[in-house]
């Protein structure tokens, strides 16, 4: 027995009444029983709502309008996509954490930070203007679980910053934590935050012949650490959008 449809929807016959042999198997909805009309129930599937299932797990919506100024979509997509003349890509910096002479770690990771992906130049070269639609950062220590070196459970103190401050360092735990966002991490297990862009500053386009001013970002703190060791490295995965692609 099949399901029927109605504008969208979809209505499956069903009774508590018959026994499993009564009834018909289907691939989607399993045992539909339909001896016993007065007790039929119906099941809805909403169509729009299988529609947005079938986009998250495709990597989300295949374009970003240029208007767009709040993306809240996935920051890693699984292909470049796009739209139009736009086309989105993931491009990656990496390096490592490694605290100061001071035995201090006071990281700064920005949107601007994409021109020093090892793609950017390449995508440059063809699209004349992009912006950084979300950006992930992740911390991979080098022995997870396990002191790596002298204090490494001392705390890490990460945040999401915003405009200018988004491109300055942290100076200590408490200016850290007078940010909402404040979050306390270990150095010895692996971690990852991410930030999207969220207003119409932060969506502006820029010519990809030149850097990107702080508008987003993620800053990191952390002292009295052992000095110039490095803790293990970090990994910044940015969603970007270019547009108008020479001919």
């Amino acid at each position: 027995m099949s399901p029927y449809h109605f504008d969208g929807l979809t209505a499956v016959f069903s009774s508590p009444l018959c026994s499993r042999d009564e009834g018909d198997t289907h691939k989607n909805y399993g045992l539909i029983n339909h001896c016993s009309l007065p007790t039929i129930g119906f099941v809805l599937i909403n169509k729009q709502r299988r529609v947005r299932r079938r986009q998250r797990k495709n990597g989300g919506p295949a374009r970003v309008a240029t208007n767009t100024t709040k993306y809240s979509g996935p920051v890693v997509l699984p292909r470049v996509r796009g739209g139009d003349d736009t086309i989105m890509a993931n491009l990656i910096v990496d390096g490592a954490v490694t605290s100061s002479g001071g035995g201090v770690i006071n990281s700064v990771f920005k949107n601007g930070d994409v021109t020093s992906a090892g793609d950017f130049s390449g995508y440059a070269g063809q699209y004349s203007e992009y912006r950084v639609l979300g950006m992930s950062v992740q911390f991979i220590p080098n022995t997870e679980n396990a002191i790596v070196s002298a204090n490494a459970y001392t705390p890490l103190y990460e945040v999401v910053a915003r405009g200018v401050a988004s491109g300055t360092a942290l100076t200590s735990y408490a200016d850290a934590s007078e940010y909402a966002s404040m979050r306390s991490h270990s150095l010895t297990r692996k971690w990852s935050t991410a930030v999207r862009m969220d207003s119409t500053d932060e969506a502006a386009w820029t010519s990809t012949s030149i850097g990107l001013p702080n508008l987003f970002g993620n800053k990191w703190y952390a002292t009295g650490l052992s000095n110039t060791t490095t803790y293990g490295r970090y990994r910044e995965v940015f969603l970007v959008q270019f547009r108008n692609r020479a001919d």
